[in-house]
């Protein structure tokens, strides 16, 4: 089931699962329990029609109603499961709050170059921070992990790209999209260890909604395994 946003009030939510399950055809009304998240009590027409849902998404019914689950949007990025072993390793490098560098430097030149960003980034997730190794285009060198989006990043394997935050749950009320520096667009690769463990993010921002063509992907993919490589060189 997709995510819905349980931050919502009653009535918006209420429309929010309403319309996904308006194929099912199904929906008599819904209850929203605040005390029972992530769960929402959805009001099924008959049993036989409940039962059938209940069953497509993994829930029994009970009377002639039945739970669906509900996934919470986490604003704040989770920490991944291997947390531990990813700090020990990013300990390992030896690198957090050392000063800039002509390797990292020269990359994130590039990626503004090559694909016509404001922004970017060579960015190392910590504990409760975003430390940033590199930057073009923005003065600063971090910010809490709550509001990163290289803390979602790194949660993933692949490029993680945003293409109007204004517009994602996730990110629309985010101090850094209302505020400066105004990121409306986002792509960001994970950056490993040699143990796999994914440390960082290679990011690129822009303050305007953007869509990476293909080519341009690959060419961000190709610039983080260059970043990738300085970070696991001793």
């Amino acid at each position: 089931m997709l995510p819905i946003d349980l931050s919502l009030g009653d009535r918006e939510l209420g429309k929010s699962v309403e319309a996904y399950c308006a194929n099912a055809g199904t929906v008599k009304s819904v209850k929203i329990h605040r005390d029972a998240r992530p769960f929402a009590l959805v009001e099924m027409t008959t049993l036989v029609e409940a039962g059938k849902l209940a069953a497509q998404y993994g829930r029994h019914p009970i009377g002639t109603s039945v739970l669906l689950y509900l996934e919470q949007f986490s604003k704040a990025p989770n920490k991944p499961g291997d947390e531990e072993r990813r700090m020990a390793a990013l300990r390992s490098l030896d690198i957090l709050y050392t000063a800039s560098e002509e390797r990292f430097d020269r990359i994130t030149r590039l990626a503004t170059s090559t694909l016509g960003m404001p922004i970017a980034l060579v960015s190392l997730v910590t504990d409760d921070s975003q430390w940033l190794k590199s930057t073009q285009g923005l003065n600063s060198t971090g910010t809490p992990r709550d509001v990163s989006f290289c803390g979602h990043a790194i949660l993933g394997e692949h490029t993680m790209v945003v293409e109007n935050a204004a517009h994602d749950p996730r990110f629309a009320d985010n101090p850094l999209v209302t505020g400066d520096p105004n990121i409306r667009f986002y792509a960001g690769h994970p950056l490993r260890t040699e143990d796999g463990s994914q440390v960082g993010t290679l990011c690129i921002i822009d303050q305007v909604p953007r869509k990476l063509t293909a080519d341009q992907l690959k060419a961000l993919r190709n610039l983080a395994a260059l970043a990738e490589a300085e970070l696991q060189r001793k």
